[in-house]
């Protein structure tokens, strides 16, 4: 007993001793020090040497009896400061992202798996299995590699003919159908059954409509959105949704996956700015899609995944809109080249942007723990990343063996959840820092090790695990790594006290470099005979099933349940998807005809969704059975709000004959009642009062046509020059619905005619573009600039010279503008002005900003001297501008027969493509020119050339309405049968835009409807 007492007492007086050593090194430093600072009286050494030691002797034998004290009660804490690791991270369900050569990549853990509708379901009788299977053969051992998958259903595809993955049994193209919309739901509805709990599967998108599944071509309408967002919520409990634009599905919180990401020179940028205006959205759910490329050759993101990676300025553009917009994954930019050192360095900067990063701060644990007491862990944790990781994985303590790395016992904290770690929002593009910084998160634990573990030395490591077999995968950005994925962080006893905790920084292996990581493929769905998912009342009600409306009614289902997935009950799906028969059994069996909506739009009724389908039979059933007509939902709109900028006057007259109540002055000037805004007015209503978007009346007067109502709020005091959120002031109204009358009121009355906003179009461009000579005019003639560059560096000149609009460009000159540059000579035929420039030793064949050099205006505007002057001297005749079009493709469209002549003659490519794909007889069939489409058809011309859209010279001639040329094209064997982008046949569109003549011609030469 006393020997053990003994070894205790020595125990603990050696960690007192070093636990004050660095007080002994100073101390002879401080002797050393006096040795050499002049003092010769030795005794004055040796006394002041005395003093020194006793004065530590008494710290040391405090300390000692003070820690012996209370050792017993509060051992002592070892606090370590990880230092951080600074290079990237493979970790799980975040950064690139790849379609292919996943298991290779150096980066991507995330694979975007495309399937096609008819490989998982060609027939109604195909059962789940088959999807099942098919799953099974494309993902097959992604677990074994750690590699996640999200994917993606699709039915259309528009890079080659034919490329339609309908299920056999379904009519091709048809969203809108009642089959669809039934198929559509059971489909989902299996998916959720085999992917909701597959643990290979990250995220879903939700794809299916329109091409790629992209809901585009088309576009979902306002009732699939409610239809596909309460399947996939009911179907997706435990695995997140991403859909592709910021504006759809807004009630269901989806993440957003933007397929154009970055393009800030082009259209797709406003995904961008709906993105950022979804506020937390993505604290909720993942944001991310792919770096498109193709569009153009303007800068970012570069035209290339090697250009986007290499040049600073693309680089620095895809991180600054990655870190703004919490980008959590992104494909396309990840098919870059893996073997150059530049391009692999800039890989691993936008890896290192994406998604989340934790960092450690500091870890605490006791030195020593016994198997019989508890003991506590606690961690600071800070995401240095962009966006949350957006599952609730579980973070292990541990004991691992020193020698083997083996975990000998291992716990987890409890009441955690990591997606509360938030990364800083506000990004600043200058400081590249957070605004708003990542907020620092302490974790505590308390834990009991059990007697099973023999006392010794033990390392303590922290892990993130996948549940799916809970092994470690998410990796900490700090440099204590382990392979395997396990973060040791310093040395503990049990039963003794650890006399190093420090662990040797050697010992440490480079996380980038281990592969080992991986998951166990468990909890898949089983399948049964009774596995066909049935659906819910509120899904039966929206897609119009009325028998399956009984039978649920009849085992008991309320008949205005919702549970917490479903915000509206099964007469408000009804009502969205205008299904009368199934909204009048359900009003017999007691329906609340006023229940309100509990998500986004909260407090719609099943009458303002009613209205904002514009569904009048519907709207007339509801309000016979009770429906509030003046029923506000939570944004304090009533019903006869939501009829918006669909001027329904028959549903606008039920309302009103119901007891609607015209409750604001926008309203009043929307319905175009003259005399109830005269009465707000008189009543004192603010003329420049705004509504929810920051319009005032005048753009609601703007919006519809109305003269009248703004004549009086102008003369009442409104501003003409207002702003909405967007920055669009009333002159956008205006010309937006090609009003040249409103135009011309409104720019006398002090309109701005050259404001636009920093990402729309100057006005005067939009009048060019809808070839409004009128309106033109007007803007013009008070100071509208022809020469204002959009942000695409074209100007509204050069808008009507690509148009061959002579017209417009005689009024842009009439006003004043310079044509003195070779440039605008040529495109305005003045033949002297560019016989003196190039006499003065002008370049015949300088190109300006976008590469047109003076052959190309020339031909723009088919002024076929100054062409043929040009040739003459030289000039080339196949140059190429920025977007691949040559002189030949714009003689085509303006319509210039000899110009053409003379191009041919002098080499130009009668089937050169531009950037778009486009042939010369493209712009030929859609100016409406048949001795030219013949001409070029004689020099070789291709009859079945597709453009980028898949689009055909026979397409551009139907749509344009042009039968002559429809008619050469079909006798030199253009195809009737090809589908474009949009799923369209030339007879389609010939039918579509009512060209009657066209239709017939088309069908005598073989096309079907």
């Amino acid at each position: 007993m006393i020997l053990k007492f003994v070894a205790g007492i020595r125990e603990q007086v050696y960690n007192v001793l070093r636990q004050h050593l660095f007080a002994f090194h100073a101390l002879t430093i401080f002797v050393q020090i006096l040795q050499f600072e002049g003092i010769s009286d030795m005794k004055m050494k040796y006394k002041t040497f005395l003093v020194l030691k006793a004065t530590l002797l008494f710290f040391i034998l405090s300390d000692f009896f003070s820690v012996n004290s209370i050792a017993a009660e509060e051992p002592t804490i070892v606090t370590v400061k990880p230092r951080g690791y600074s290079c990237a991270l493979r970790n799980p369900l975040k950064g690139l992202r790849a379609r292919r050569g996943v298991f290779n990549h150096e980066w991507a853990t995330l694979w975007h798996s495309y399937i096609r509708w008819n490989s998982i379901e060609n027939d109604e009788n195909d059962g789940m299995d088959k999807i099942k299977t098919l799953c099974d053969q494309y993902w097959e051992d992604a677990e074994k590699h750690n590699i996640k998958i999200i994917p993606r259903v699709y039915l259309d595809w528009d890079e080659k003919e034919g490329n339609e993955y309908w299920p056999a049994d379904m009519k091709t193209g048809d969203y809108s159908s009642e089959q669809f919309m039934r198929r559509v739901v059971r489909l989902v509805r299996r998916l959720g059954l085999l992917w909701d709990n597959d643990p290979r599967v990250a995220f879903i998108e939700m794809g299916i409509i329109g091409y790629w599944g992209e809901h585009h071509h088309p576009l979902p309408s306002s009732e699939m959105q409610e239809l596909l967002g309460l399947v996939f919520t009911q179907a997706f409990k435990n695995k997140l949704v991403m859909v592709r634009h910021p504006s759809e599905f807004r009630p269901y919180k989806f993440g957003i996956h933007n397929d154009s990401w970055a393009c800030q020179t082009h259209s797709q940028w406003k995904y961008s700015i709906g993105m950022a205006e979804l506020g937390d959205c993505w604290t909720i759910a993942p944001m991310g899609g792919e770096v498109a490329y193709g569009w153009k050759d303007e800068l970012p993101p570069g035209p290339s995944p090697n250009a986007t990676l290499t040049d600073s300025d693309n680089k620095e553009h895809l991180i600054y809109t990655i870190r703004w917009l919490h980008c959590t994954q992104l494909g396309w930019v990840a098919d870059y080249d893996q073997k150059d050192p530049k391009v692999r360095s800039g890989a691993q900067e936008v890896q290192k942007a994406l998604g989340y990063r934790f960092i450690l701060d500091k870890v605490c644990y006791p030195a020593k723990i016994s198997s019989h007491k508890a003991f506590n862990v606690s961690f600071v944790v800070r995401n240095i990343g962009s966006a949350p990781f957006y599952y609730n994985w579980p973070v292990e303590v541990s004991l691992l063996d020193s020698k083997t790395r083996n975990p000998v016992w291992r716990d987890t904290f409890k009441d955690l959840d990591i997606r509360q770690w938030l990364p800083g929002d506000q990004w600043n593009k200058t400081t590249k820092l957070y605004e708003l910084r990542p907020k620092s998160y302490k974790v505590d634990g308390t834990f009991r090790v059990p007697q099973t573990v023999e006392s010794g030395e033990y390392i303590v490591a922290l892990a993130i695990l996948d549940p799916a077999g809970m092994l470690p995968s998410i990796r900490f950005a700090i440099e204590n790594y382990f392979e395997g994925g396990r973060h040791p962080i310093g040395l503990v006893g049990v039963g003794k006290t650890a006399l190093e905790p420090i662990l040797d920084p050697a010992s440490f292996d480079n996380p980038a470099e281990d592969r080992t990581l991986k998951y166990v493929l468990e909890n898949q769905y089983t399948i049964t005979e009774s596995s066909e998912p049935p659906l819910s009342l509120q899904e039966a009600a929206a897609i119009g099933d009325l028998n399956m409306v009984v039978s649920l009614l009849e085992k008991g289902i309320g008949v205005d349940s919702r549970d917490d997935s479903i915000k509206k009950t099964a007469l408000q799906h009804a009502a969205i998807s205008g299904h009368k028969y199934v909204i009048e059994l359900l009003l017999a069996k007691g329906a609340d005809v006023n229940a309100t909506r509990r998500g986004y739009p909260a407090g719609d009724t099943p009458l303002h969704s009613a209205v904002r389908a514009g569904h009048k039979d519907i709207v007339e059933l509801l309000i016979a059975n009770g429906a509030d007509v003046n029923a506000k939902n939570n944004e304090g709109h009533t019903p006869l709000d939501e009829i918006g900028n669909q001027s329904n006057k028959e549903i606008t007259e039920l309302l009103l004959a119901g007891g609607a109540k015209i409750s604001t002055i926008h309203m009043a000037v929307k319905l175009g009642d003259l005399k109830q805004v005269k009465a707000f007015l008189e009543q004192g209503t603010d003329v420049n009062t705004k509504d929810e978007n920051n319009q005032t009346v005048l753009h609601e007067a703007a919006s519809g046509k109305r003269r009248d109502m703004a004549e009086l709020l102008i003369d009442k005091g409104a501003d003409v020059n207002a702003k909405d959120k967007n920055g669009y002031t009333p002159l956008y109204s205006a010309i937006w619905n090609n009003d040249a009358n409103m135009v011309e009121f409104l720019v006398s009355k002090g309109a701005d005619v050259n404001y636009s906003t920093e990402k729309d179009y100057p006005p005067l461009h939009y009048a060019v573009w809808f070839e409004n000579l009128d309106m033109a005019r007007s803007l013009v003639d008070n100071g509208a600039k022809c020469d204002i560059k959009d942000q695409d560096g074209w100007t509204a000149f050069r808008y009507a010279a690509d148009a061959a609009n002579r017209e417009m460009i005689e009024l842009f000159v009439s006003n004043g503008e310079d044509v003195s540059s070779i440039h605008r000579a040529a495109c305005v035929g003045d033949l002297d002005r560019v016989r003196t420039l190039l006499e003065q030793g002008t370049d015949i064949d300088l190109k300006d900003d976008l590469g047109w050099t003076p052959l190309y205006w020339a031909a723009s505007m088919g002024q076929q001297e100054a062409g043929e002057f040009l040739l003459s001297k030289g000039a080339q005749a196949d140059a190429k501008t920025n977007r691949e079009r040559t002189p030949l493709h714009q003689a085509a469209y303006s319509g210039t027969l000899r110009l053409i002549e003379l191009l041919v003659s002098k080499g130009a490519g009668v089937n050169v493509k531009d950037k778009r794909k486009n042939t010369p007889l493209h712009s030929a069939a859609a100016g409406g020119h048949a001795k030219i489409a013949e001409l070029l058809i004689a020099k070789g011309a291709n009859v079945k050339a597709k453009a980028q859209n898949n689009s055909t010279p026979l397409h551009r001639a139907a749509f344009g309405g042009h039968k002559d040329v429809v008619e050469i094209l079909l006798v030199n064997g253009a195809e009737t049968t090809v589908k474009d982008g949009r799923g369209r046949t030339p007879l389609q569109w010939a039918k579509q835009r009512g060209h009657t003549e066209i239709v017939e011609l088309l069908k005598k030469h073989g096309a079907k409807e």
